[in-house]
């Protein structure tokens, strides 16, 4: 019997970009925590803010379907959609800041922006090196062709 392949199309999502439930519940403010501050992401995205979050920055999405309050959404440019047509949406739907590379009026009425010199992807590449430089955990590389998974599974 086959087995059902999983979907290719996951969201961006993992216990790493998410704080623990009991914080993010119900809309909380910058003051009482947050998996970024706006200095800490201005700092590792070299970007400028427009507009300012009134929620806590409690995770990342690149998908407006996988959007919670307080999500940093990153309007990321592929070769058929572009993720700056969904910023609207995205602030709509509860993302706390929307990290872009060009702006329009439909932006800028709907939230906070993040506006990057680079592209949205670039910005990510750095906020994850900011997050590996500030993290104290040890990491671990497993590679080769066999085992991966069995391995991730016993750590």
């Amino acid at each position: 019997m086959k087995r059902a392949r999983r979907s290719a199309r996951r969201s961006f999502r993992s216990a790493i970009t998410r704080l623990p439930e009991r914080l993010s519940k119900g809309g909380t403010t910058v003051a009482e925590g947050a998996l970024w501050t706006i200095e800490e992401l201005v700092t590792a995205t070299s970007g400028e803010l427009v507009g300012a979050p009134n929620l806590a920055l409690t995770g990342i999405s690149i998908d407006t379907r996988t959007i919670e309050a307080g999500d940093i959404f990153l309007a990321i440019k592929g070769e058929k959609l572009d993720g700056h047509n969904y910023v609207p949406a995205a602030l709509a739907a509860g993302a706390g800041l929307a990290v872009v590379s060009r702006v329009t009026d439909a932006m800028r009425a709907a939230g906070p922006l993040l506006v990057v010199k680079d592209d949205p992807l670039r910005g990510l590449e750095n906020i994850g090196r900011a997050a590996r430089a500030r993290s104290q955990a040890r990491i671990v590389g497993v590679t080769g062709s066999v085992g991966k998974t069995s391995t991730k599974e016993m750590l």
